[in-house]
């Protein structure tokens, strides 16, 4: 019940003044006046509960709502971090691939200077171990 309601309060005041007023005389009337001050309260408690379940629809929608909104927001904010990732994996794989391409021409390009260093070694050891033996001579 929303007791701030001002048709409420209205209705409810005069339902108070019609109390205040003389009783007529007779057990009849006086049954008559609480039949119809009892059927004046009902109508008073059937519109407020009614106000009160419309203010409560009216904030079920509302909160849908906002759950709906943040829902979006967030399927949104997914998206563009798939789209950010996606871009980064791409850029990684590039990169890889690059590093990939330097690797091989620098292992095709050393090969042969390769070969060629371990035969200068083993020449200079032999080198130095016949130098060796000459010494000890």
């Amino acid at each position: 019940m929303d007791i701030g309601d001002p048709g409420l309060r209205h209705r409810s005041r005069d339902l108070l003044h019609r109390r205040a007023e003389p009783a007529p005389q007779g057990r009849g009337c006086l049954i008559r006046r609480c039949g119809a001050a009892r059927a004046e309260a009902e109508e008073l408690i059937r519109e407020a509960r009614g106000k009160t379940e419309l203010a409560l629809k009216e904030a079920e929608v509302k909160a849908k709502d906002i759950l709906v909104g943040a829902r979006a927001d967030a399927e949104r904010e997914v998206r563009e971090r798939r789209k950010e990732l996606t871009a980064l994996e791409t850029k990684i794989e590039s990169r890889e691939e690059t590093l990939r391409k330097n690797v091989s021409r620098h292992l095709s390009a050393a090969k042969p200077t390769s070969i060629g260093a371990t035969k200068a070694s083993a020449l200079a050891k032999k080198n130095i171990t016949d130098k060796e033996a000459q010494h000890r001579r």
